[in-house]
């Protein structure tokens, strides 16, 4: 079957066709056993999609999009998500240099690292206070 057939007989389901395309199409269907089969075909299929029920969406779902979509929201909001997204960043960022270099300086140097940093805890206020109270003394 040519292309051009087919086509005419796509064209005549959806527009009119001008009567040089009418006799054509209709020579050809007089003539192919297949050419009428598929019409047949295409018109059940036609007729069941137009009983078809078809989902929709609710009314007015386009407007309220727009409506979403240009509402001019809280400028506050806006200003403090971006700065909670930004500095969120560099928190887990500063996390991850901290623990780099914690892991770092324990590996080169083979001791514990936090006790170095932590108080040890047997010190008492004067011994912790003593460097200020010298200096606030002189």
């Amino acid at each position: 079957m040519k292309r051009s057939v087919r086509d005419l007989l796509f064209k005549s389901f959806d527009a009119s066709l001008t009567e040089k395309e009418q006799q054509h199409l209709d020579s050809e269907l007089s003539g192919s056993a297949s050419l009428n089969e598929e019409k047949r075909q295409i018109e059940r299929m036609r007729q069941t999609l137009a009983g078809m029920k078809h989902p929709s969406f609710k009314p007015f779902f386009a407007d309220r999009v727009m409506n979403n979509l240009l509402k001019p929201g809280d400028e506050s909001d806006i200003f403090f998500e971006s700065l909670k997204l930004a500095f969120g960043r560099m928190a887990i960022a500063a996390a991850i240099i901290i623990t780099g270099l914690l892991s770092y300086d324990a590996i080169r140097y083979h001791h514990p690292v936090l006790s170095n940093i932590l108080p040890s805890g047997q010190n008492n206020l004067e011994q912790a206070l003593d460097p200020a109270l010298t200096y606030l003394q002189e």
